[in-house]
């Protein structure tokens, strides 16, 4: 249902019309002010948790921003979400065909009437691992589709056990953008959680933290790249059952960053645990079939 932001009344989806409150944004080397509803971005961070939780697989999600303009100041009014066809994962990565989508959200100012004497501000998308911030992806796609002094980006980190945090980005007087995060970050409250039944937590005796083999797994993770995007901000993932099993031929799972896709890759051995022949041929035989990329 919060896919359809825009197909409602006009005080749901324009609320700054009807006297909603604003949220005011004065932040460092912004030329202009940036003025929303708490209303609004309640609806957006509601669109969000909708393709975080409520839909059948974890997926990020954005849009466009719609608003005026003034010299000192630009008011967001509304919002339409670009309905991502997600072919290179979870992540909010365009395709071409996105990318029509997205020309054609942008122009639809001047075709909707709920739209009507607005104009595009900028985008709004969310990141739901890492932090709030602005990726290589995301700056590309800020140039190319939001080129105008005034458009700004609105990333937001949903979260079911906190609040969600947002944070603006925009073109500096000089012309540059802050992208390894906002200059103010904020929060938008969301309605308290259920209460749930906390197990004890199991039993980690006896475990050794191996705190020499993470600087070795950092260092190569490093050098890896995604298979299906060609993304370089690879981590380590978190292991199923299997996925543990694999870890004795040296096969680990790691997720991009960019589009969210899970591969399987083999690293080096650690010291003192180096495999037989017949593992290691084992491994270099599984790890050609199975470093193929996963969701």
């Amino acid at each position: 249902m919060f896919s359809r932001s825009l197909d409602g009344t006009d005080e749901r989806n324009l609320g700054l019309r009807f006297g909603a409150p604003y949220r005011i944004f004065r932040l460092p080397k912004c030329s202009f002010s940036i003025e929303c509803s708490s209303a609004l971005l309640e609806q957006i961070r509601r669109e969000v948790d909708y393709g975080l939780y409520l839909s059948r697989r974890e997926r990020e999600s954005g849009g466009v921003l719609f608003g005026r303009t003034e010299p000192d100041r630009i008011q967001i009014v509304a919002y339409r979400p670009l309905h991502c066809e997600h072919a290179m994962g979870p992540g909010f990565v365009l395709s071409q065909n996105d990318e029509k989508s997205l020309v054609e959200l942008i122009s639809s100012s001047r075709t909707h009437c709920e739209l009507n004497e607005l104009q595009a501000l900028g985008w709004y998308h969310s990141h739901i691992y890492g932090k709030v911030s602005l990726s290589e992806r995301d700056l590309q796609i800020h140039s190319q589709f939001f080129a105008a002094p005034f458009q700004v980006a609105l990333v937001l980190r949903p979260s079911s056990e906190r609040a969600t945090r947002a944070g603006w980005f925009f073109r500096e007087p000089t012309g540059e953008m802050r992208t390894a995060s906002s200059y103010e970050e904020f929060t938008i409250e969301s309605p308290p959680p259920e209460p749930k039944v906390l197990e004890p937590a199991p039993s980690v005796r006896g475990l050794s933290p191996a705190r020499d083999s993470a600087a070795r797994r950092s260092s190569q993770e490093t050098e890896f790249t995604c298979p299906r995007c060609g993304g370089k901000r690879i981590r380590r993932s978190r292991r199923s059952v299997i996925e543990q099993l694999l870890g004795v031929f040296g096969l680990y799972p790691y997720r991009c960053e960019e589009c969210l896709s899970r591969s399987l890759r083999r690293r080096s051995p650690e010291p003192g645990c180096a495999l037989g022949a017949k593992s290691s041929s084992t491994a270099a035989a599984f790890s050609s079939s199975c470093c193929s990329c996963f969701t």
